[in-house]
């Protein structure tokens, strides 16, 4: 089936506990984006707040962003629904908003999703 990390949920069951254990998280779902960027080769200027996480794809080759027209993050985007991960696209920044109870095997299968569909795509370009 697919995987689909989009808002952000809270409950009475949350294995994680209170909401500020959950928070304390965040910096490991910045270090997944950070390993997409270092394994891709193709991701700046990763940030993260909260368990936000977010990075700015870019050329490989040159460091600088693509083409507006190109429509990097909305590809990228696709073919990571295609893959049974959602990410959140603006421009051509990619974002992971999981829900805050997130598995860390699953933030694990969400980061090799995002590399494989980078991969996918900036391939196609460069």
């Amino acid at each position: 089936g697919r995987i689909h990390y989009i808002g952000v949920t809270t409950s009475s069951d949350n294995q994680y506990g209170e909401l500020a254990d959950v928070m304390a998280r965040g910096p490991t779902l910045k270090a997944r984006m950070a390993e997409v960027a270092r394994r891709t080769g193709c991701m700046r200027n990763v940030r993260g707040v909260g368990f936000i996480a977010a990075a700015d794809i870019v050329d490989p080759a040159t460091g600088e962003p693509f083409p507006a027209r190109e429509r990097m993050g909305y590809r990228c985007y696709r073919r990571a629904v295609e893959l049974g991960a959602w990410l959140r696209p603006i421009g051509d920044t990619l974002y992971f908003l999981p829900p805050l109870n997130t598995a860390d095997q699953v933030l694990d299968e969400l980061m090799e999703i995002t590399i494989k569909a980078l991969n996918a795509e900036i391939g196609k370009y460069t």
